[in-house]
C-alpha cells in the first residue's frame, strides 16, 4: 500500500549545496539522480475523479511551499505485515503526484523479490484515479506475467461513491483476505516524533536518520512477526468459523435455488473483475428508485393505477418534510424558511389536486372502500371511514395564501403565521368538513396535514395494488438509505479534511454549518424512513 506523510517535510537551507552525501541512495531511499530522471520523463495526465469527490490525496497533489524544497514523503509497506519495502520510500516536491507513487511502486517490486505469479495487490486511498491511467504510464515497466489488483483502505473507501465501495473495497476483491490497509497511517505517526527534529538538517542528515528509524521500525517488526501471526491464526481461525455460521444461518432462510444464483452471480464477477470491475456492481441496488417507478412490468394493466400510487408517495414525503421543517420555523420564526415551506405546501396542494383528479378518473373513490385506519401517529383520532377521507381529499381546494410573506420577521410564536402552528399541533381531519367548524376545519384542511389512503390502509383493496405499493415502498427505503449513507460520509469528509484542518475561523465556522444542515436532512430522512 502506498501513502504520504506531509509532516515529513524540511525546510530550505542556504547552506544546501555543501551538503556531505554518503551515498546516492541505499536502502529504503531511492538513488536520487535515477529518481529525478524518472520524474523529468514521467508522463503527467490530467483526469477528473472518477468517483466525483475530494480528498486528501488530490487536494495535495500540486501542494507546494516556497520555504520547503522537501513536502513530504511516499511510502509503499506490506499492509499485512506493517513492514516498509526497501527502496519504497521517496521525497515529494510539489506534492503527492501519481508518478511519485509510481517510481515507489516500481523499486518495491524490483527490490522485493515477488514472484509474479503471486500477483499483486495494491492499497491506495485514490486508486479508484490512480488505477485509470496506469498501465500506460508504467506499464511497460512491470515484471512480465505480473497481475495487477487495486484497493482502497477500509477507513477512506466508504468517502467515496457507492461504486467504489464494491469494485475497491477489500472485502469484495477474491483472495486478499481481511486487510483494512490502513496501517502507514499508524507507521507515520511513530516516524512523526523524529521528523520535527529533521525539518532543519541538512537534506543528508534528514535521509540518514529516515533512513535509519525506518530500518529500524522493519527490525522490530522481524523480531516480533513470530507472535503477530500465531496471534493474527487464532483470530482468523475464530472469524472464518463466525462467518460460516452466518452463512449457514442465512442459506436456511433462503432456497437453495436464489443461494445458487447467487453463488454464480459472486464466482463470475470476481473472475471478471480483473477486465471490467463494473461487474461488482452486483452488490449495489439493482436499480434506482426512479428507474422503478417509471418503468413497470411490460405485462402491467394497472399502469393508471400504478402511476397513482407514485404520485401519492412522493407527495407523502413532501407532507414529512413540511412537518419537521415546520417545527423549527416555529421556533426560529425566520422569515425565509416561512417563505420555503409556503413554496413547499403549494406543491403539495398541486399534488393533492392532481391525486384526487386522477382517483376520480381511475375510479378511485371511497363508495367501495370502507374501515381505513390511517397510523395514529399522524391523526391522533379514531379510524375514518374510506368515504370519509375521499371526501376531504377531493373537497380540498388550497388556500390562496396560507403564509403572508410580507410580514415582518420575528421569534415569537404568536407572530407566526397560523399554517406553522397547525402543521404541527392540529390533528389533521379530526372531523368531516360538512360537520366542523369553519375555523376548525381550515386548520385541518391544510396541505401538509391531509391523509391519502392508498392500498395498505385498505383491507379490500386488489392484491396487485397492494403488491404495486409494497414494491414502490422498498425501492423508498432504498434511496433513503442511500441518501443516509451519502450524509454519513460526507460529515465524515468534512469532519476529517475541511474542519479538523481549518486554519481560519471562517472556514470552522461555515463548516459547522454545513454539517448543522446536514443533521436537519439526516433527521428528516430517518422520520420519512420511520
Amino acid at each position: 500500500m502506498a501513502d504520504g506523510n506531509f509532516k515529513a517535510d524540511h525546510i530550505r537551507q542556504s547552506t544546501g549545496d555543501k551538503d556531505v552525501w554518503l551515498s546516492p541512495g541505499s536502502s529504503m531511499l531511492p538513488h536520487r539522480e535515477e529518481y529525478t530522471e524518472f520524474l523529468r520523463a514521467a508522463e503527467n495526465i490530467k483526469m477528473k475523479a472518477p468517483c466525483e469527490n475530494s480528498f486528501q490525496a488530490i487536494e495535495n497533489t500540486l501542494l507546494y511551499a516556497k520555504t520547503c524544497d522537501i513536502n513530504g514523503i511516499v511510502a509503499i509497506t506490506c499492509p499485512r505485515h506493517r513492514c516498509f519495502a526497501p527502496g519504497g520510500v521517496a521525497d515529494l516536491y510539489r506534492g503527492e503526484q501519481q508518478k511519485n507513487v509510481d517510481w515507489v511502486l516500481l523499486q518495491s517490486l524490483k527490490y522485493s523479490n515477488m514472484d509474479p505469479e503471486q500477483g499483486l495487490l495494491f492499497f491506495y486511498d485514490i486508486a479508484c484515479q490512480y488505477s485509470v491511467h496506469f498501465q500506460r504510464r508504467i506499464g511497460h515497466r512491470l515484471p512480465v506475467g505480473l497481475d495487477t489488483d487495486f484497493a482502497i483502505g477500509q477507513f477512506h473507501v466508504h468517502g467515496h461513491k457507492e461504486n467504489c465501495l464494491f469494485r475497491f473495497s477489500s472485502m469484495f476483491i477474491p483472495q486478499s483476505g481481511v486487510v483494512i490497509g490502513e496501517i502507514l497511517e499508524s507507521l507515520w505517526a511513530n516516524l512523526n516524533a523524529v521528523t520535527l527534529a529533521m525539518r532543519t538538517a541538512t537534506l543528508a542528515h534528514q535521509a540518514e536518520m529516515l533512513n535509519d528509524h525506518i530500518c529500524d521500525s522493519n527490525h522490530k517488526k522481524a523480531l516480533n512477526i513470530v507472535r503477530m501471526l500465531c496471534k493474527r491464526y487464532v483470530l482468523a481461525d475464530k472469524w472464518a468459523a463466525d462467518a460460516g455460521d452466518t452463512r449457514d444461518e442465512i442459506a436456511e432462510r433462503v432456497s437453495t435455488k436464489n443461494i445458487a444464483a447467487w453463488t454464480n452471480a459472486v464466482v463470475e464477477a470476481e473472475n471478471t473483475r480483473y477486465i471490467d470491475l463494473s461487474v461488482m456492481d452486483i452488490y449495489g441496488m439493482s436499480a434506482s428508485y426512479e428507474d422503478h417507478l417509471a418503468v413497470p412490468a411490460e405485462d402491467e394493466p394497472l399502469n393508471g393505477e400504478y402511476q397513482w400510487i407514485q404520485e401519492v408517495i412522493e407527495v407523502q414525503e413532501l407532507q414529512w418534510h413540511v412537518l419537521c421543517w415546520a417545527k423549527h420555523a416555529l421556533k426560529n420564526g425566520r422569515a425565509d424558511e416561512v417563505r420555503q415551506i409556503t413554496n413547499l405546501q403549494e406543491k403539495i396542494s398541486k399534488g393533492i389536486s392532481d391525486i384526487a383528479l386522477q382517483s376520480r378518473v381511475l375510479g378511485i373513490d371511497g363508495s367501495d372502500i370502507r374501515n381505513i385506519d390511517p397510523p395514529a401517529s399522524m391523526t391522533g383520532t379514531e379510524p375514518l371511514p374510506g368515504d370519509t377521507l375521499f371526501s376531504n381529499l377531493n373537497a380540498f381546494e388550497p388556500p390562496d395564501n396560507e403564509i403572508d410573506v410580507d410580514d415582518k420577521e420575528s421569534s415569537d410564536e404568536a407572530d407566526v403565521p397560523t399554517v406553522l402552528t397547525a402543521a404541527v399541533g392540529s390533528p389533521p381531519l379530526a372531523e368531516h368538513p360538512t360537520t366542523a367548524s369553519p375555523s376548525h376545519t381550515d386548520a385541518h384542511l391544510h396541505a401538509e396535514n391531509i391523509i391519502i389512503p392508498l392500498p395498505s390502509t385498505v383491507p379490500q383493496c386488489a392484491v396487485q395494488l397492494r403488491s404495486h405499493e409494497l414494491g414502490l415502498r422498498e425501492c423508498q427505503a432504498n434511496v433513503l438509505l442511500k441518501s443516509l449513507r451519502e450524509i454519513i460520509a460526507e460529515k465524515s469528509m468534512l469532519y476529517s479534511h475541511t474542519l479538523r484542518g481549518a486554519g481560519r475561523q471562517l472556514i470552522k465556522t461555515r463548516s459547522r454549518n454545513r454539517i448543522n444542515t446536514l443533521n436537519k436532512k439526516r433527521s428528516d430522512l430517518m422520520y420519512a424512513y420511520a
